[in-house]
């Protein structure tokens, strides 16, 4: 046979096809005997078997390693297998038997990608000419994902543009050589510019992947994805977990969907299997162009790729602040390190920071957005010596104030709770610190009382205003029986006096003023002497300036002449406190430059009795079978009008009322509802109160709401014994001893009113309401009597 040579980056196909073409052979049958040994075997576009029988035999210059390291595929799918599958692949191309397929150890038979056909740049194929005076298949056009010349930039053919005649059938039963013409004769110098960017990249890493002669593997770029992945938040920190949801929808908007499928990548429902293999780190092979795919997107290309240096820093290169108050290093940046960890929300890290003097530890929630968040915390896991410390000092105090003490520890009111509790036990902070405030004001007041004897209630008040305001409103039963009273027994004159006493000690005080200084007395005199009052009373300030009558004659003027058509009331709206100042005090100018008043015209087409009627009569007419609800729906609103404004002549044209199936419900008395309950009650004894009141339906109603304590009594047991014996229900406290109750509680609090015993003693007040009406008025203290005003 005649020796031929394989040219740099030519297909083992290609040297094949070259071989039976150059020595004639009538069949591929022959060839495949001379090369390989056996007329059963199948050249593979991309997968050669039988290699170490084809260099041994056959003399190319070349030994079975070679030929798999520079005329196959086998270089750009290497570095990303196990050193066992590599070793089988490598192993099933020099020794495969006939029917051996290298692609099965990859797992490639499933993938769109993976279509055996022949590519052909038109530009390559000239330079091979005038180089070698042939052409031949080149081994880059036919990586993954490659669809234009990565050397040229333009469409890889694989069929004939004119006519569509492909250049292999798709058995690879046939050797084919690289034409220059198809089947019909038209030439394939067929050039198509690319434009694609993302396609021409794709094409030149894949070339780096197969000819380079650093090979990269999974092991090298494993880290690194997980690196890129934290930093840009699709993983957890300390986690492999793969936040897809978020990764995928940003990777489709990177490599659209109409990409991916041009290249030969699947998308299914979204998600891309692919590249979720790459993550899991298992013993599947993986595909390159979904690694090379995934070095582009992270890096934008592979040299980028490996040569950045990558830091996941969700809180920045750090020093950090403490943010313990009591410390000394307080805001300033102190801590050196922070311990990253996981969250349960998406890819939100969660940094903890220690300080090394005072030990206060606080953590929060990452990544941060600006320079002020190094000053925030959501969490204290450890607060530290110094911090205890004082929280123990705090408590040791009389009065637990929980806003001043968070103030003074520097944290938040829940955090300061939550150790409260640790520290305490269950105790009602708010409840313990009410009872020490309240021993603390009736001191002051009881000092107060003793060393002035006789002093008032109003007297004390002066005082100090806010002590009575604060006992009023938290201790007013103490207050009541403590303090005496001056309950507005003060005469006309004293009243007089008082208010005259106070205008000479403040005589520049304005009327707000004054009824600051005593309120009850102003108002009192406002009321019920309010000529004398208006005499003594300085006279109101004048908050608007001071327009002569001229000047607003004139302002009202202009406002007409810019809105001429507006009414009277939409004058008052666009000026309103000249509008109303002319009124009060130039009426008779003012009335006559005012607009008309618009008198409403009556409506058109008002529709009169006799109109309703016969419009009702002819309805009646028109639909004799329809109800009274039937001939509502069909004029609404003559139906309503006629009902309520002609009711006697409406209800003579009215069809008769439909009566309802069976007898009509009269009006049972209350024995008759007691007694048929009853007689359901006895006739199931068995039954639940759910049972009894399905059987009972609308009389269960009514008795539950007019007549509910009679029920409790006769209807059967909510719960059963643990012997499953029905216990029938009975009342908590009785008639008597409820009103027992009621005496003792007012025994204890003889002066509380009426609406005071309700609010405290709400259900027993209602209850006795209710029930027992008559006993309870005879018992309750006399309505306060209002005054008059």
């Amino acid at each position: 046979m005649l020796r031929v040579r394989p040219y740099p980056d030519e297909l083992v196909y290609s040297l094949c096809s070259r071989i039976h073409f150059l020595n004639g052979n009538e069949t591929e049958r022959k060839t495949k005997n001379q090369l390989f040994g056996n007329v059963e075997k199948t050249i593979h576009v991309l997968w050669p078997t039988r290699l170490e029988y084809f260099s041994r035999n056959y003399n190319v210059g070349l030994n079975a390693k070679e030929l798999c390291t520079k005329h196959t595929l086998f270089p750009y799918y290497a570095g990303f297998l196990s050193d066992e599958k590599r070793r089988r692949l490598f192993d099933a191309m020099r020794f495969g038997n006939s029917r051996a397929n290298p692609s099965a150890y990859l797992g490639l038979n499933q993938e769109k990608s993976y279509v055996a056909r022949l590519y052909l740049c038109p530009l390559c194929a000239k330079e091979d000419i005038s180089k070698y005076g042939e052409p031949y298949w080149h081994r880059t056009h036919h990586l993954p994902g490659s669809k234009v010349c990565y050397k040229h930039n333009v469409w890889l053919l694989t069929e004939c543009p004119v006519c569509s005649d492909p250049f292999t059938n798709g058995t690879n039963q046939e050797l084919n050589i690289t034409p220059m013409y198809c089947n019909n004769g038209h030439s394939l110098e067929f050039i198509t510019e690319n434009n694609n960017e993302d396609l021409l990249l794709i094409a030149q890493e894949n070339n780096f992947l197969l000819t380079s002669e650093r090979q990269l593997s999974l092991e090298d770029i494993h880290g690194k994805f997980h690196d890129y992945a934290k930093a840009k938040g699709y993983q957890n920190v300390e986690s492999t977990v793969i936040l897809y949801e978020k990764l995928f929808p940003d990777f489709i908007r990177r490599f659209p969907v109409s990409f991916l499928d041009l290249i030969g990548v699947s998308t299914q429902g979204g998600a891309i299997r692919g590249i979720n293999k790459i993550f899991r780190k298992r013993e599947t092979p993986i595909h390159p162009l979904y690694v090379l795919l995934l070095i582009l997107f992270f890096g934008g290309s592979i040299e980028n790729f490996m040569s950045q240096g990558i830091r996941y820093t969700p809180f920045g290169e750090g020093p950090w602040p403490c943010l313990n108050k009591l410390c000394s290093k307080f805001t300033k940046k102190a801590i050196g390190t922070v311990e990253l960890k996981n969250t349960r929300r998406f890819a939100k890290p969660r940094g903890v920071f220690k300080c090394t003097d005072c030990g206060f530890t606080y953590s929060r929630l990452g990544p941060d957005k600006n320079q002020e968040d190094i000053y925030q915390y959501d969490l204290i896991p450890q607060t530290g010596e110094l911090w205890d410390a004082q929280f123990e000092e705090q408590i040791n105090n009389d009065i637990i104030y929980l806003s001043e003490m968070a103030k003074e520890l520097g944290v938040g009111t829940v955090f300061l709770r939550l150790r409260l509790k640790e520290r305490l036990g269950e105790i009602n902070l708010h409840r313990t610190r009410m009872l020490a405030v309240k021993q603390l004001q009736r001191n002051r007041i009881s000092e107060i009382v003793r060393d002035t004897p006789g002093i008032t209630l109003t007297e004390i008040s002066k005082i100090d205003p806010r002590l009575i305001k604060w006992m009023q409103e938290y201790d007013v039963e103490w207050l009541r029986d403590n303090v005496k009273y001056t309950r507005g027994k003060l005469s006309l004159d004293d009243r007089r006096k008082g208010l005259l006493e106070i205008l000479q000690q403040h005589p520049k005080a304005t009327r707000k003023e004054l009824k600051q200084i005593h309120p009850s007395n102003y108002e009192w005199l406002i009321i019920h002497d309010k000529q004398w009052m208006m005499k003594q009373l300085p006279p109101r300030s004048n908050r608007n300036s001071k327009r002569t009558v001229e000047e607003r004659r004139e302002k009202f003027l202009k406002l007409l002449i810019k809105h001429p058509l507006a009414t009277r009331s939409e004058l008052k709206v666009l000026d309103s406190s000249n509008y109303t100042w002319l009124k009060l005090h130039d009426n008779e100018w003012f009335s006559f430059k005012l607009p008309p008043i618009k008198i409403r015209t009556e409506k058109k087409n008002r529709v009169t009795f006799t109109q309703r009627r016969d419009d009702f009569l002819l309805l009646r007419k028109e639909n004799p079978h329809l109800s009274r609800g039937g001939l509502q729906r069909l004029n609404s609103n003559n139906y309503t009008w006629l009902r309520t404004h002609d009711s006697e002549w409406f209800e003579q044209h009215l069809p008769p009322p439909i009566e309802r199936k069976g007898l009509k419900y009269p009006r049972y008395t209350l024995e008759e509802r007691r007694n048929q309950f009853i007689i359901v009650y006895r006739e199931n004894p068995q039954a639940t109160p759910k049972e009894i009141r399905k059987l009972c339906g609308s009389n269960y109603t009514w008795l539950h709401t007019h007549d509910f304590l009679w029920l409790k009594e006769y209807q059967p047991g909510i719960r059963k014994t643990l012997n499953n014996q029905r216990r029938k229900r009975t009342l908590n406290k009785s008639l008597e001893q409820r009103r027992d109750e009621f005496l003792a509680i007012r025994n204890e609090h003889p002066r509380l009113s009426r609406t005071g015993l309700k609010e405290k003693y709400q259900s027993l007040y209602v209850w006795l309401m209710t029930n027992d009406t008559e006993w309870l008025l005879s018992h309750l203290p006399p309505i306060a009597p209002r005054k008059r005003k």
